[in-house]
Order: C-alpha cells, then sequence, then structure tokens
C-alpha cells in the first residue's frame, strides 16, 4: 500500500477529527423510535488544513491526489503517530493563493 507523501504537517490547529458510527433508526406508529448500531465498528475522519503550504508540498499533494484519488493509501496521524489505512473523502483538493506565494489548502480523509 502506497504511503501519504512526506509534506510539511498541518498546524495542531488544523486537523479537524471525528467518530462517524452509523445507526438505524425507525419510527413506530406509536410515535416511539427504535435505534441500533449499523455496525459494530466506528470509523475516523479527518479534515486537514495548511493555512500556509509551501507550493512545492501543495505540488506533491495534488500529484498524489490526482495519482490516488479513489484508492486506499496509509496515512500517519501527526499527533499520535498511529498510521491508519485511509481514502480522500471527497472530489476536490480545495486550496487559496494568497498573495505571499504560499497556499491555504484543505483535505478530507476516512478510515477505510
Amino acid at each position: 500500500m502506497v504511503n501519504f507523501p512526506t509534506i510539511r504537517n498541518p498546524k495542531y490547529d488544523g486537523i479537524d477529527e471525528r467518530i462517524i458510527k452509523k445507526q438505524v433508526r425507525n419510527e413506530t406508529e406509536g410515535g416511539y423510535t427504535i435505534s441500533r448500531c449499523r455496525s459494530l465498528r466506528s470509523k475516523l475522519s479527518w479534515g486537514l488544513s495548511w493555512s500556509e503550504m509551501p507550493e512545492l508540498d501543495y505540488q506533491t499533494l495534488k500529484t498524489f491526489f490526482e495519482t490516488y484519488q479513489g484508492t486506499i493509501f496509509t496515512w500517519t496521524h501527526p499527533i499520535s503517530l498511529v498510521a491508519y489505512s485511509v481514502r480522500f473523502v471527497g472530489d476536490e483538493v480545495a486550496s487559496n493563493v494568497p498573495y505571499n506565494g504560499s497556499r491555504s489548502v484543505q483535505i478530507q480523509l476516512e478510515e477505510v
């Protein structure tokens, strides 16, 4: 399995982490709601954002996204150092080019 590219880590305030555990909900004729977990396993999701990504790192990330979007790869969490099997959630890498030449970049990953 391929590894996420070696680029500058997001700043510590740049990781939005979510625990996802889906459920099935049904309403009864009596007005009650019955719910249960859809699966036993929960998954993690991360929104990564860089406020100042150098252009070289952006080009590396862009090439990686264009090559491996839709496939599974290994990403190491920059704080816990745990390696996860993940994929890109969306169909885009969002970036903004401010005047100083570095980029503001956002991506979304989810555990598989």
